[in-house]
């Protein structure tokens, strides 16, 4: 009489006592020839079924864990080191409160985030005293009436001149809408000087670098600016490095230096 695995289906030898396909015990199967053709073939005991539950539950909360973490490493901001870029000993590593944008400045300047309330008053407050801040973020900056500064650092250093020597960072959503080109065009129709103007590639999102020259009243004195407009998701960024002219030169290491760190976050 032929004998079938009653699991499988599959045909199976007279004294067999596991079926050869699935392992299951056949009819009239032995115990202990059971467990010794176990060993010998390599066959575990059967899962049971709570088992399988068990780890089927590990696996899920596992999967869980893993995108929950994804989804959470996705939300933090970006920073990306370019190759062979360091900041300069004894400079320090400064990041706004609401994570848009990170830098390294000098330990003796004095900087001011316009996301932080105690420091916000003050911005405001600078902004209104000296009229060369905001003409940093011009003419980009002055053509929009939603323009927010959202850091300002300053250097001690003035010499002989009136104008601070700064660094400002401004965003904007109207400016977001002008594409590099648009804002290039936009930019030969203002009263600035414009310097330099140059299309970049930054860690794979391209920005704009402007260098601009501007007259500021009432000593006369001429601001030179290098700036960077930023397009981003919701928002164009302005960062802007500023001197008056006859101090551009001396400060332009410094400027290189913080501008190679400076990375907006979001």
């Amino acid at each position: 009489m032929e004998i079938h695995c009653a699991n499988c289906g599959q045909p199976a030898l007279k004294g067999d006592n596991v079926c050869w396909h699935c392992g299951d015990p056949l009819p009239g199967f032995n115990e202990e020839a059971l467990e010794e053709v176990r060993v010998k073939e390599g066959w575990g005991p059967r899962t049971s079924s709570t088992s399988i539950i068990v780890y089927a539950g590990i696996t899920v909360a596992v999967f869980a864990a893993l995108i929950l973490l994804m989804i959470s490493l996705g939300d933090q901001p970006q920073v990306q080191v370019s190759i062979g870029t360091r900041p300069v000993d004894e400079w320090e590593l400064v990041t706004n409160a609401d994570l848009s944008l990170t830098t390294h400045l000098p330990q003796e300047w004095s900087w001011y985030d316009g996301s932080l309330g105690e420091h916000n008053d003050q911005l405001q407050s600078l902004i209104a005293e000296e009229n060369s801040f905001l003409k940093g973020t011009h003419p980009l900056g002055g053509g929009v009436d939603d323009l927010e500064v959202e850091f300002l650092a300053l250097s001690p250093n003035r010499g002989s001149e009136s104008t601070p020597i700064f660094m400002i960072v401004a965003t904007s959503e109207k400016l977001n809408r002008l594409s590099y080109n648009d804002a290039a065009i936009y930019l030969d129709e203002g009263d600035f000087v414009i310097r330099e103007l140059i299309f970049n590639d930054n860690f794979e999102r391209s920005h704009l670098t402007i260098v601009t020259e501007t007259e500021l009243e009432p000593d006369g004195a001429t601001l030179r600016c290098r700036q960077q407009f930023i397009k981003g998701e919701e928002s164009a960024m302005l960062l802007a490095l500023c001197s008056p002219i006859n101090f551009y030169t001396s400060q332009q290491t410094v400027f290189e230096e913080i501008w190679n760190n400076f990375q907006r976050l979001s």
